[in-house]
């Protein structure tokens, strides 16, 4: 299997990425991308969302955030105070490109 490519998610994803979330049986609402556009306009965040490709077919997706705060400085999270949040994939190696494209994104 070849390992998935992981990019910036925008909003030309956008349909693609909700018809996933919808498949994918550990999704929630929050993984919807329109909780991006929520919490970027109800809270000022900043949206950052991964998305992984493989063969031009999403098999992942990463909602995440930019998070600054006076207090605790500045962060990426996946979708702050939501009840549900984090990565979804097809396998452990999507899980793994998608929190590795994050962890150097942060």
């Amino acid at each position: 299997m070849t390992p998935p490519q992981v990019r910036a998610a925008s909003d030309v994803d956008r349909a693609a990425w909700d018809a996933y979330v919808d498949a994918h049986p550990d999704a929630t609402v929050f993984h919807r991308f329109v909780w991006s556009d929520v919490l970027a306009e109800g809270l000022g965040y900043q949206p950052e969302p991964l998305v992984a490709l493989r063969d031009d077919r999403i098999c992942g997706v990463l909602p995440l955030m930019c998070v600054r705060s006076r207090l605790y400085g500045t962060s990426l999270v996946s979708l702050p105070f939501c009840a549900y949040g984090g990565p979804l994939g097809d396998d452990l190696t999507t899980l793994e490109a998608l929190d590795q494209c994050a962890q150097e994104r942060a």
